[in-house]
């Protein structure tokens, strides 16, 4: 359900629904294949000059000392094939408060995971978000952390129709 405080962010990168009240993304999507690799270096994370006046930007800034770290949901590391692509997935606008455990350990492996498929011949389809109850962080009273984060891929061979290409047996 979309509110007067979600917006709807659409980029080449991915497309994302950003709560302003809890100045992170509900949920970012997007489709990952070979072609999205490249040599592009990791970027900065930047607040979000797109979004509309009057939305807080959030900054690097609300994150230190919360205890939390910066958690890509669209990961840097599927957007390297050009440095626009690459400095997308640091707008503060794709980033989750996340604990480095989480972050830096099983979420970082599932991407790896979805990035070996990739290479490997298959095309995905990712969305990723949390889920609450939200924390507001001590650190900023514009930024909430939620309980849980979660991922969904869905995994087919590449190729065209890409419908047509899912059943019941689709990783």
């Amino acid at each position: 359900e979309t509110t007067p405080e979600d917006y709807l962010i659409k980029r080449a990168q991915y497309v994302a629904s950003y709560n302003q009240r809890r100045g992170i993304p509900n949920w970012v999507a997007w489709h990952l294949e070979a072609s999205d690799f490249g040599p592009a270096p990791r970027s900065e994370f930047e607040p979000d000059s797109s979004l509309p006046s009057g939305f807080y930007r959030v900054t690097p800034k609300d994150y230190r000392g919360s205890g939390y770290g910066r958690g890509h949901l669209c990961p840097s590391g599927d957007r390297t094939f050009s440095r626009d692509d690459n400095a997308a997935t640091f707008l503060m606008t794709n980033v989750v408060p996340q604990a480095d455990d989480n972050n830096q350990g099983p979420w970082n492996d599932l991407e790896m995971a979805c990035r070996d498929w990739a290479r490997s011949g298959s095309e995905l389809y990712i969305v990723a978000g949390g889920s609450g109850p939200f924390t507001q962080l001590r650190t900023s009273s514009k930024v909430f952390a939620p309980e849980a984060v979660w991922k969904v891929a869905l995994v087919i061979e590449s190729g065209s129709d890409d419908l047509a290409r899912i059943d019941g047996t689709t990783r």
